[in-house]
C-alpha cells in the first residue's frame, strides 16, 4: 500500500513533515496573505542586537511582493527620537530588491546608541503607516523588538497606543517582543 494516502500533497507543508515542501516563503505567504509590516527596532547591544537583527532580516525574507515593509528605528533621547529605513516615509512593495536594501540597511544602521525612547518609536511608526498610500490592504502588523525598559511609559501611553492601532481599517495588530533579561 501507498504510505502517503495523498498522491498530491501539497508543496507548502513543514519540509520537516514532508519531502515536497519548495520553500518557506511560500508557506509564509499562503498561511497568512497579504500584509503591511512595519518593524521597530530599538538600540540594543552586544548579543541581543544581533539577534534582533537577525530576526528582523528572517521576517522580511518571509515577505512576498504582496506585501508592504518599513523598519523604524528608535533610538537616543527624547530630543532625537527615530528614523525610518534608507529615508522611506512609508510603505515599500516588499520586492526582492526593497528586500535586499531593507536588510543591509538593518546591517547599516541598527546598534547600540542611546536609551529607550518607546515614544518616539511608536510616534513615527504611525507617522510611516499614516503616509502610507500603497499597501497590501489586508493585515496590518507592528512588530516592536526591545532590551530594555522605556524612558517614559505609562498607562496612558499604552490606551493610547491601543486605541491608535484600532483606528486603522483593518486594524494594526501590534506583537511586542522583549529580548533579555532587562526588557520590560
Amino acid at each position: 500500500p501507498n504510505p502517503n494516502p495523498n498522491p498530491n500533497p501539497s508543496p507548502n507543508l513543514n519540509p520537516d513533515l514532508h519531502p515536497n515542501f519548495q520553500t518557506p516563503t511560500r508557506y509564509a505567504a499562503a498561511a497568512s496573505g497579504p500584509k503591511d509590516v512595519v518593524l521597530v527596532i530599538g538600540s540594543m547591544a552586544g548579543g541581543i542586537m544581533t539577534m534582533a537583527k537577525h530576526a528582523a532580516k528572517m521576517v522580511i525574507d518571509t515577505l512576498t511582493a504582496v506585501d508592504y515593509v518599513t523598519i523604524v528605528k528608535y533610538h537616543f533621547a527624547k530630543s532625537a527620537g527615530a528614523e525610518v529605513a534608507y529615508s522611506s516615509s512609508a510603505l515599500v512593495e516588499a520586492t526582492d530588491a526593497n528586500k535586499d536594501l531593507l536588510k543591509a540597511w538593518i546591517d547599516e544602521n541598527i546598534g547600540a546608541s542611546g536609551t529607550t525612547n518607546f515614544r518616539a518609536a511608536f510616534e513615527k511608526a504611525w507617522q510611516v503607516v499614516d503616509a502610507t498610500t500603497a499597501s497590501s490592504n489586508c493585515n496590518r502588523i507592528m512588530l516592536f523588538l526591545s532590551d530594555g525598559e522605556p524612558n517614559e511609559w505609562d498607562g496612558s501611553d499604552t490606551e493610547g497606543v491601543k486605541a491608535k492601532a484600532a483606528s486603522y481599517d483593518p486594524p494594526m495588530h501590534l506583537l511586542t517582543y522583549g529580548l533579555g533579561e532587562g526588557a520590560k
